[in-house]
């Protein structure tokens, strides 16, 4: 190839790059703006009335009312079966054969994802999220809330304790706030109180217009770059001195203060601790490239329990693997593996519960990524 061809070349990728790049760019400060646009709507009305018949309970407040929205909850895949065939030729007598075999028909179990499984409206107050569907309708309590964690960029996934796998919300089309947003916002004022999410949408709407800015007056910003760009702005918010005596005490980016509905006293749900998470550094540099994470971040996701009889280190023949994305991330403690082993194996040989995953640094040494699973009706321990 010569010198011209290479040029040629390198311009053509040059461009499809900078196409790449402009078509983020439009998509990203179109987003902003809306988002923006939404949060300066509800900060004019906030706290409003809804508009729909659901009625709020004595105490609560209503957030925010989000049309245009799916249910979405994990569904089981089809069962595809495949026939299996063992056969076996051999030598009877010159030019004459014999095959013997035995078949058989294999079924594992199909794969579980989430799904769309309705549309409609979700309302968002100071106590729960309410779906309402054509077909169904979800109630998410924040007194039972485990966690939750965003899904595709703006819906939101949560895990309650009633309530055996994750399910959630997003958004169907573009309007309004993301449901992700509403929901931060609802949290805080069940948290904090109504005067505290007024500034905390009044500090969203800045920083909405601040990132919008940075991605306008960089040509070449990326996904990356913007995710930098709003690290360094909540650094600096959090660099602003806060009075000790009424701050929670805060570890990494968890809240070890938090409750799972926001007041103290409540009681946590049982969980058990997975170990042997640092003998799998490559599951965790995955997952971290999955949910675009540079460490020190907590995420809400679905655990699978798989049956591991096999395992050479049990001594009691009945390990239990931990699964997160399909990526081997640890063990359920041999103390009461046989326990959880026989109920897992009662319900097929896996199970699905949700988690809280925690993901360490790269850099760490040593690495404390780890895994806590939530126990739920299905699991007697």
């Amino acid at each position: 190839m010569d010198f011209g061809s290479l040029i040629v070349l390198a311009l053509i990728v040059t461009g499809v790059i900078f196409v790449r790049r402009q078509i983020f760019r439009s998509r990203a400060m179109s987003f902003g703006r809306q988002q923006a646009n939404a949060l300066e709507a509800l900060a004019q009305s906030f706290p409003g009335q809804h508009s729909t018949a659901l009625a709020m309970k004595k105490g609560e407040e209503f957030v925010y009312e989000a049309h245009g929205v799916a249910l979405m909850e994990t569904r089981t895949g089809a069962r595809r079966s495949r026939r299996t065939i063992g056969a076996l030729t051999f030598r009877v007598a010159p030019g004459v054969f014999a095959t013997g075999g035995a078949g058989g028909s294999v079924s594992p179990p199909p794969p579980e994802h989430m799904t769309a499984i309705d549309q409609g409206y979700a309302v968002f107050s100071n106590q729960r999220v309410v779906f309402v569907g054509s077909m169904h309708t979800r109630e998410w309590a924040f007194s039972k809330l485990l966690g939750a964690t965003p899904f595709q960029s703006s819906g939101v996934l949560m895990a309650v304790s009633n309530r055996q796998k994750m399910s959630g919300i997003v958004p169907t089309h573009q309007g309004g706030l993301s449901p992700w947003v509403a929901f931060q916002i609802a949290q805080h004022v069940a948290e904090h109180g109504v005067e505290a999410a007024k500034q905390q949408i009044a500090d969203a709407i800045t920083d909405a217009h601040a990132q919008v800015d940075f991605i306008k007056s960089h040509l070449w910003a990326t996904r990356s770059s913007v995710e930098q760009f709003q690290r360094q702005q909540a650094r600096a918010v959090t660099a602003t001195p806060t009075n000790p005596a009424t701050s929670s005490q805060v570890v990494g980016n968890r809240d070890e203060s938090a409750v799972p509905d926001g007041r103290s006293g409540a009681q946590l749900p049982a969980t058990i601790d997975v170990v042997g998470e640092s003998f799998h550094p490559e599951s965790m540099a995955t997952l971290r490239k999955y949910f675009r994470s540079k460490g020190k971040s907590e995420h809400i996701v679905e655990a699978e329990l798989r049956c591991d009889p096999d395992n050479p280190h049990s001594p009691s023949g009945k390990a239990v693997a931990v699964f997160i994305r399909d990526m081997l991330v640890g063990h359920i403690p041999e103390a009461i593996a046989p326990t959880v082993f026989d109920q897992v194996d009662a319900e097929g040989g896996t199970l699905m519960v949700g988690s809280r995953l925690w993901l360490d640094s790269p850099r760490s040494k040593p690495n404390k990524s780890s895994v806590v699973l939530f126990v739920d009706s299905r699991l007697s321990i």
